[in-house]
Parts: structure tokens; C-alpha cells; sequence
């Protein structure tokens, strides 16, 4: 388990049948790594050394990490703001209690650490929607595994649950659930390519013994995919997405 200033996302992928159908759950969960490196990095969220990595845990399914700097739940540090470009891009956000945002430089209503919040929430979401995409393109017979974004959703929902946490306004989160999950679905397709080259470079890297003690899904893995946050600039670099990496 991770401190708030380093909190992973981490993906499960469900297995459908054995053999060739694990290899497929591998693979799609570098995709899901590499939604989420993608749309932080082009967001203007600074990535981490530790870079991102998949395995195959015990029961076959395939689990991986991405760790870049977010805007934790309960955070009221506006340091992360700084390193934030949402609004230098042609990307909508939406502010705090949904204040008119008709165009990105319109920030009222918006507290200090409000934008890389919700840049960190889409970037949460992307996860599964790459992964789905990856299904989607190069495997369309396979089942899509709905449940292996369970601790994605988790946070997203919790984040949103502060952010709305007044009474009456649970038609202003519906709200804004649906028009972040709008806008994670917009990111994922501007940045497909550099998704889709990214999860190719981590399926490249070679097995190595994995650095887990333990996964939270059973006994530690053995081998791991990884790259550091480093090899995942260098990657970005060739998509003109240029991004810091912070320890």
C-alpha cells in the first residue's frame, strides 16, 4: 500500500478461459497501464520514477501499476497545480459544483488543487477505456472484462463523493460523472497512438523477477514488465508529449 502522494493505480483483468486467453489479459492490462501514464502525462501530470509494470498474478489474471503524481482524495496541497497544463490545452474541465466552464480559461469557482483533481479522475478513468479499446481493435470475439477496474473506480467515486459531499447535490455528481467519463472517452481517442505505442514498448521489455512482496490478489508474482518513468518520458517524447518525472 502506497502513501496518498504515491497512490498506484492498479488493474485486474479477469481471465475467461486458460491458456492463450491469460496471454490476452497480460497484454490488455498494459494497455490499461498505459491509458493512465498517457492521459496524466498529456494533461501535464509529472509521472514518477517508478515508472509502470504488469504481471500475471496467481490466479492467471493480469495486474499492473502506473504510478504518476495525482491529486489524492483529501488533499489540500495546491502544489500540484503548478505542474497542471489542462488549461493550456484544448481540453474542458469541469470546476467545483459545475460553475459555468464554457471555455478553458474560464476557471471561477475553481479552488487551487481543483484542476489537476479532476485532471488526475480522468486520467483514472482512462484506464478501462483503453483497455477496452484494446479489446475492442485486436480482440473482438474476447469477453471485456468489466470488473478489472474495480480499485480505479473506487478512487474516482470517492474523490467525486468528497467534492459533492452537500446536501442536494447528487444530480451535480451524476452530473459531473458523466461528462468526466465523456472527456476520458475524447483523451483516450486524441492519444490512442501514443497509448497503443507505449503498450507495445512495456509488452517489449523483458520478464524479470518481480520487486512485489505481495499483490493483494494472492502470493507475490514472480516475473514482471516494467519500465521506469524515465523509459516512459523517452517513449511519450516520440508522441510530442513531453512530461517531467519526479522521484
Amino acid at each position: 500500500v502506497q502513501d496518498q502522494k504515491e497512490t498506484p493505480i492498479q488493474t485486474r483483468v479477469r481471465k475467461v478461459n486458460p491458456g492463450a486467453e491469460a496471454a490476452v489479459s497480460v497484454k490488455s492490462a498494459a494497455y490499461h497501464e498505459a491509458g493512465h501514464m498517457v492521459t496524466a502525462a498529456a494533461q501535464g501530470l509529472p509521472l514518477k520514477e517508478k515508472g509502470m509494470f504488469i504481471y500475471e498474478n496467481s490466479n492467471g489474471l493480469g495486474e499492473g501499476w502506473a504510478y504518476y503524481k495525482k491529486r489524492p482524495k483529501g488533499s489540500q496541497s495546491p502544489d500540484f497545480c503548478g505542474k497542471c497544463t489542462i488549461f493550456a490545452t484544448n481540453e474542458k474541465l469541469i470546476p467545483q459544483r459545475l460553475e459555468a466552464c464554457s471555455d478553458v480559461s474560464a476557471t471561477d469557482g475553481l479552488s487551487a488543487d481543483d484542476p489537476c483533481r479532476f485532471c488526475s479522475l480522468l486520467a483514472a478513468l482512462a484506464g478501462q477505456i483503453a483497455q477496452q479499446q484494446f479489446y475492442t481493435t485486436e480482440h473482438p470475439m474476447e469477453i471485456f472484462p468489466h470488473d478489472g477496474s474495480v480499485d480505479d473506480r473506487t478512487e474516482f467515486h470517492a474523490s467525486l463523493d468528497e467534492l459533492y459531499c452537500e446536501k442536494g447535490e447528487r444530480q451535480l455528481q451524476l452530473l459531473a460523472q458523466d461528462k468526466l467519463s465523456e472527456w476520458a472517452q475524447k483523451l483516450v481517442q486524441k492519444y490512442w497512438r501514443a497509448i497503443d505505442e507505449l503498450a507495445k514498448e512495456l509488452l517489449k521489455a523483458p520478464w524479470r523477477p518481480s520487486s512485489l512482496e505481495s499483490t493483494g490478489s494472492g502470493s507475490p508474482p514472480r516475473l514482471e514488465k516494467r519500465m521506469t518513468g524515465q523509459e516512459v518520458r523517452e517513449c511519450l517524447r516520440k508522441s510530442e508529449i513531453f512530461i517531467e518525472v519526479e522521484s
